[in-house]
């Protein structure tokens, strides 16, 4: 997850235009470095899969709820991504 965001961080800052072209899948954080694209093209039979962040936590009910709160966050800074390329509401 935060390679992806670091790359589509990349991508955004790139001074020339990106064109993302889909050959067979993004999925996950791929899915959001699509979004950096100027362009983005996908190819016929081509898929994006969008799914809320997911991990692992081993421990207490503590670290759990640690982790729900860290994976929530990242939830709504990628929703807010890719309903700024979409044009569409984040809730949506």
């Amino acid at each position: 997850v935060h390679e992806g965001l670091a790359i589509y961080n990349a991508l955004v800052a790139h001074k020339g235009e990106v064109t993302v072209q889909v050959d067979s899948i993004v999925a996950s954080s791929a899915s959001l470095i699509a979004m950096a694209g100027d362009r983005i093209v996908m190819k016929a039979g081509s898929l994006m899969m969008i799914h809320d962040p997911a991990g692992i936590t081993f421990g207490t009910a503590e670290d759990h709820e640690k982790t729900r709160i860290a994976l929530d966050k990242m939830g709504d800074a990628f929703a807010g991504i890719y309903a700024e390329r979409s044009g569409k509401d984040a809730a949506e």
